[in-house]
């Protein structure tokens, strides 16, 4: 008799406690499909950066630029770990002094894609590049218009707030070119990039100032000259 009485009270303990678990159960699996989804999308951002690039070791670039200004490059080795990938670069600053000169001419550049972001990282002591020396060059959506901010380190050591954007896009025989520009929101300061699937930066330019006065300087592509060595035959 006492079993008949308390059986509606049982029953509805045992409703709550399957309504808390399978709400808390509803939440975990909601949360984990959420982080699965944002995987996914950077996965897919990252895939989407890794066209700018070339696919294989042993691309080579050669620059020419500004006051017979000239550097040579060379993918050396791709390195993928997790979700990042890194692309590891080496070359010299072209010597005009025929030799005489005791400065380093060498260069190194990582490219590191992750998390929807390509960056550069470089070391050297005359390459005409970036003001920092690391400095995120691309952001997901590669689309016109997108815009994103950054704060980057100089040599000096002082800090740039730069806005960046990607200016234009443009495609030609189904492959695109992004032109972005980074701008300090101090000053005159700027870099302009163009950026081209399967080859990276083809061009460069920004701002350098030498006896109080302002000027633009950069760099671009040697095309007939870059890309994969053809075998001898």
């Amino acid at each position: 008799m006492s079993i008949s009485r308390n059986l509606p009270a049982v029953l509805g303990v045992l409703l709550i406690i399957f309504l808390l678990f399978g709400c808390a159960n509803g939440d975990t699996n909601g949360g984990a499909d959420s982080g699965q989804n944002q995987q996914d999308e950077l996965k897919a951002a990252n895939e989407e950066l890794k066209k700018l690039l070339p696919e294989k070791e042993g691309f080579r670039w050669i620059y020419n630029g500004f006051a017979e200004y000239g550097h040579t490059m060379e993918l050396e080795r791709i390195q993928k770990q997790g979700s990042q990938t890194t692309y590891f670069v080496s070359g010299n600053v072209e010597d005009l002094s025929g030799g005489e000169s005791t400065r380093d001419f060498s260069l190194e550049i990582e490219y590191v894609i992750k998390d929807g972001i390509l960056a550069q990282k470089k070391k050297e002591e005359l390459m005409l590049d970036s003001i920092s020396n690391n400095i995120q060059l691309a952001k997901t959506p590669l689309e016109q218009g997108a815009q994103w901010k950054q704060t980057v380190t100089t040599k000096d050591g002082d800090e740039l707030n730069l806005d960046c954007q990607i200016t234009e896009v443009t495609e030609e025989n189904r492959v695109k070119e992004y032109t972005i520009i980074y701008e300090d929101q101090n000053s005159d300061y700027f870099e302009r990039r163009k950026i081209r699937e399967g080859t990276g930066v083809v061009s460069l330019e920004k701002m350098l100032k030498s006896g109080g006065e302002s000027f633009v300087a950069g760099y671009y592509l040697y095309e007939e000259a870059s890309g994969y060595r053809q075998p001898e035959s």
